[in-house]
Parts: C-alpha cells; sequence; structure tokens
C-alpha cells in the first residue's frame, strides 16, 4: 500500500502546486538508460537496471522559498555464484522504490546561475527475491542538506545539478518477520543534466544520477545514465 500511496500524493502535490496561480513552476520525468549497482556483497555480479524511471517537481513558493519531490521505481537484476560440490549461480532480482521531499532557499539568483540550498527526508524501499521467494526486505531514511544549482548556457540550453548529504538515518532489514534496526553511516546523492528546451516550456534532457549508502557491510552505490523530459508551468 505503502508503494502505491506515496507516488500518488507525490504526484496530486505536484500538480496542485504546479496549477496554482504562482508561475516558475515544474515537473520532470526521467528514464535510466542503464544503470548499475557496485555492492559489496562477496560473489555478487551486477546487471543493468530495468525500467527505472522517476518522476519530480520543483516549486517556487517566492523569489527564495522552493519545495521539491521526487519518486523513483525500478528493478535491478544480479547474479550471486555460491560453491557446493562446484559453481552454482542464483539470478536476484531487486525492486527498488525511493522518494524524497525537500524545501529549498535561494542564495544566488541572476541570469546566468540560480543556487539553492535545501534539506528534506529521504526514503529507499528495497525488496531482494530469488527464485521467486522473498529473501528480504531493506529500507533506508535519512535526513539530508543539499543544494541545487541551474545554469543558464543559451535561451534554450540549461545545465542542472544537486546533490544531496545525509546527515541522520536509519536502517531496518525485515527477514522472515523478523526487523532490526541499525544507523545509516552514510547517505550521498547527486545528479547533473543537460537541458534542450524545444519550447518555452517542453525540454528533453540528457543526465547521470548517482545514489550511494554505506552501511557495516561497505557500501553500495547505484548510478546511470538517464533520459528525460521537463514541462515549465
Amino acid at each position: 500500500m505503502k508503494k502505491i500511496v506515496v507516488p500518488i500524493l507525490i504526484v496530486l502535490m505536484l500538480f496542485t502546486l504546479a496549477t496554482s496561480t504562482l508561475a516558475n513552476s515544474s515537473i520532470y520525468l526521467d528514464y535510466m538508460v542503464d544503470g548499475k549497482m557496485d555492492s559489496p556483497v562477496p560473489n555478487m555480479t551486477n546487471l543493468s537496471n530495468d525500467n527505472y524511471s522517476a518522476i519530480g517537481g520543483k516549486y517556487q513558493l517566492s523569489n527564495k522559498w522552493s519545495i521539491s519531490g521526487e519518486y523513483t521505481s525500478g528493478k535491478m537484476f544480479r547474479i550471486l555464484a555460491f560453491y557446493d560440490f562446484g559453481v552454482n549461480y542464483v539470478r536476484i532480482e531487486d525492486e527498488i522504490t525511493t522518494y524524497n521531499i525537500k524545501g529549498g532557499y535561494n542564495v544566488i539568483d541572476n541570469k546566468d546561475l540560480r543556487l539553492d540550498l535545501s534539506a528534506g527526508y529521504y526514503n529507499d524501499n528495497e525488496k531482494y527475491r530469488a527464485r521467486e521467494m522473498d529473501i528480504c526486505d531493506l529500507e533506508f531514511e535519512s535526513i539530508f542538506l543539499g543544494a541545487d544549482a541551474l545554469f543558464n548556457i543559451t535561451k534554450n540550453i540549461t545545465v542542472s545539478a544537486g546533490f544531496e548529504y545525509g546527515i541522520s538515518g536509519e536502517v531496518t532489514a525485515k527477514v522472515d518477520n523478523i526487523k532490526e534496526t541499525d544507523d545509516l553511516d552514510s547517505l550521498f546523492n547527486y545528479k547533473v543534466g543537460f537541458n534542450y528546451y524545444l519550447t518555452k516550456q517542453l525540454g528533453i534532457s540528457l543526465g547521470y544520477r548517482s545514489s550511494s549508502y554505506e552501511v557495516d557491510d561497505g557500501k553500495t552505490t547505484s548510478s546511470g545514465v538517464t533520459t528525460g523530459v521537463t514541462y515549465k508551468f
């Protein structure tokens, strides 16, 4: 139910804000073309993401304050090798959903650059399955600080960049209805994008995004090239 309710609420929030009387709102849709995950799990081979997409947007409350949100969903397929009278391989399917909500405060705003400082909440849910059986569920959540920048190159071309750094988080693991919670050692997300506007409102983009977290077992990073569209209201 949580996977359904969260994206619906975010989409409704973005639509309501974007269609209000205030200007400078935008909404975007990104698709990860060839994402990969680096994991500390021994003997694990990482394959490409499948159907990894993101929807999000930003609404300018005033000249200084803004609110943003994003929801992502996708799958990761990996191969685990284990040794038992020879080499055996198991296909691991990882279903991933994330969302974040943040507020921003503008510190630079001129014709060439807009820079916002931000703070918000990030949530990452991962469900691992093998041979049509659930293995475990992982949930990562954290409060973060960050920044978002928009560079105006020409009338039709912009470059965007942003990052989020977790300052207080935890990870919850659920295996066979048994839950264990531990501190999240670190969280760091960033993305960059090259945007070309076909009209004053509609643009296409090519970018790169990365998300990494670290727990006691080590650091896990998922990243890849993205393509997408942006619409400004």
